[in-house]
């Protein structure tokens, strides 16, 4: 019986490679998915995925963003509260205040607390569907994870 492959590495790839990715499989005649992943050192669904956004990433380009980063962030939902924690931090570092994490703790006024187990559809009803759904996607995704590896390990 043969082994399972090695897990391939994980590359993160510049907007310049994608860009030059996207240039390979416009052009005449047209590689494909799997030639260019073998090209790029990357996984068939990587060159899907990049292929999926090629106008995002040529756009990108276009707007000359820093080719060589290699991950773009979108702001968070939560973009007024990092402004006002921002503003805070740089007045407090302004005026010299030592800035540690129990003084950040006592800031954010936040409280953690854990729940005893096998309490959260009690404690929190509302909560039962959204944690059936993830647990339903999380099985289906394992799921087919593990048919895959077998998959590859059969062959």
């Amino acid at each position: 019986m043969s082994e399972c492959p090695a897990k391939r590495a994980r590359t993160d790839l510049t907007l310049d490679v994608k860009r030059q990715l996207i240039a390979d499989f416009e052009k005449v005649p047209r590689p494909a998915q799997k030639d260019l992943a073998v090209k790029y050192s990357i996984g068939r669904a990587t060159v899907s995925d990049i292929l999926k956004r090629k106008d995002e990433f040529k756009q990108k380009f276009a707007d000359n963003l820093n080719c060589s980063k290699k991950r773009f962030y979108t702001n968070s939902k939560f973009e007024d509260v990092n402004r006002m924690t921002r503003e805070w931090f740089v007045r407090a570092r302004s005026k010299n205040i030592p800035i540690s994490g129990q003084i950040i703790k006592s800031k954010a006024n936040v409280n953690i607390k854990f729940l005893p187990p096998n309490t959260t559809s009690i404690l929190q009803p509302l909560d039962q569907g959204i944690i059936r759904a993830f647990k339903a996607r999380y099985r289906h995704h394992m799921m087919t994870h593990l048919i895959t590896r077998i998959d590859e390990c059969n062959q």
